[in-house]
Formats: C-alpha cells, sequence, structure tokens
C-alpha cells in the first residue's frame, strides 16, 4: 500500500449546503481565531446554494434535493465538515504523529441540529520531495509550488496529513491528503460524499520500493 490520495468534499452531491452565518470572517481569519477552541463558535445553516455570475447566492428551494444531509456536508466555508462516523473511522487509524484535533460544529435545519467535525492540523509535516515538485521553472520555494510531489519513506509516516503550505490554511485546508489504507477503510465503510485523487509519489527510499521487495525475494540484501 504505497500510495497517497488527496481526499475532498464531492462538491457534486445532491444535497443542501452548510452556510456560515453573514458576516462571519473569512476563513484565514477564522483559523486564527478557532487555534484554542474544540467548538465552532457560530452554528452553519443548511441552504441551496447557486452559483452565478455574481458569485454564491443562498435560498431555501431543496426541491431538486434527494436528501439534505451528507457525510460529507457541502460547505460554503473551505473545510472539511465530517460526520461521527468519518471521523471515528480516521480516528481508529492514525498512526500516532499526525498532530490533528477536531473542532465540532452545529448545522441546522428547521428544529434538526446534526454535529460535524473539521480536522484542525496542528503539526506542519515534512513530506515533500522538494526536488521533484513542479513550481512551474521558477525558484524551488512553498510559495511557487503548482505539483506536488511526496517523498514516500517521509509521507507512509502519516496516515492523514495537510499539505505544508506557507500560509494557515495548511491548519484547517479544504482537503486532506491520507493513506492507501486510510482510503480503503472510509470507502469499505460505505462512506459516500468524498472523493480520492491519487496523487504523485517518489520512492527516494529503496525499502519502500516494489523493486527492492522484488529484489528482496530473490535474496539480493542492500
Amino acid at each position: 500500500m504505497n500510495k497517497i490520495y488527496f481526499m475532498s468534499c464531492n462538491a457534486y452531491q445532491k444535497i443542501a449546503s452548510a452556510v456560515a452565518p453573514e458576516g462571519t470572517p473569512l476563513a484565514y481569519e477564522m483559523i486564527d481565531r478557532l487555534e484554542n477552541l474544540d467548538k465552532m463558535p457560530f452554528d452553519f445553516t443548511l441552504r441551496n446554494m447557486v452559483f452565478t455570475k455574481n458569485g454564491f447566492k443562498y435560498n431555501d428551494d431543496f426541491s431538486k434535493y434527494k436528501g439534505l444531509w451528507g457525510e460529507c456536508q457541502i460547505c460554503n466555508k473551505p473545510w472539511l465538515l465530517l460526520s461521527d462516523k468519518i471521523r471515528s473511522i480516521i480516528d481508529e487509524n492514525l498512526k500516532g504523529g499526525e498532530g490533528i484535533r477536531w473542532i465540532s460544529c452545529n448545522v441546522i435545519h428547521e428544529d434538526e441540529t446534526r454535529v460535524y467535525y473539521t480536522p484542525f492540523f496542528t503539526k506542519r509535516v515534512d513530506v515533500l520531495d522538494m526536488d521533484k515538485c513542479d513550481y512551474g521553472n521558477r525558484e524551488h520555494t512553498m510559495e511557487n509550488l503548482i505539483k506536488p510531489v511526496f517523498d514516500f519513506s517521509k509521507a507512509s509516516l502519516y496516515a492523514m496529513f495537510s499539505l505544508p503550505r506557507f500560509s494557515n490554511f495548511w491548519k484547517m485546508p479544504s482537503g486532506a491528503y491520507v493513506s492507501e489504507d486510510m482510503k480503503k477503510k472510509i470507502t469499505k465503510a460505505g462512506i459516500k460524499g468524498l472523493c480520492f485523487e491519487q496523487c504523485a509519489v517518489s520512492y527516494t527510499n529503496k525499502t519502500n520500493s516494489i523493486f527492492h521487495k522484488y529484489w528482496n525475494k530473490l535474496g539480493i540484501k542492500f
């Protein structure tokens, strides 16, 4: 199991959207305020979110939806709103060094309230193969990073992590990177509403390569 996936919410689900109250600070401003909190200081409300040429508009027409709720609720903030079921699967399969804590979020529709959880990453991890990442012919810095390439010998230490970007968005990202084993555990549980995109990985550590496993079977030692 030597693959890494980017896990995000499926924005094409036929469900309602969790909308923050009008006037809520921007996401990057909220992240600093949530540094030491375990509960979102406001409640989300389910709305019908419509994209127009002038931006998103909201109404309460849910006639086109088969259901309102999802395991990963679509949100008008760039965060993952995950069900308790998903949170439990993730917690059960972490390796111990991820540095993840959870912030609970109330989502309300009429007289019903459901609790979702968004991951807050407290640890900036070293997981990239900086020499193989795509920087668009510019200086090899995180500010110029276009396409990440993960060093499997580093990334395999974590079951779930956030891309260590220069801004604070890595603490509460719109998606997270997960191991192949984590992806299988989530999909095996029948979870819907998540997308998994396979990422580029380098195998600089020969002990993690398929070739090394083959050579090892032949009795060739390094």
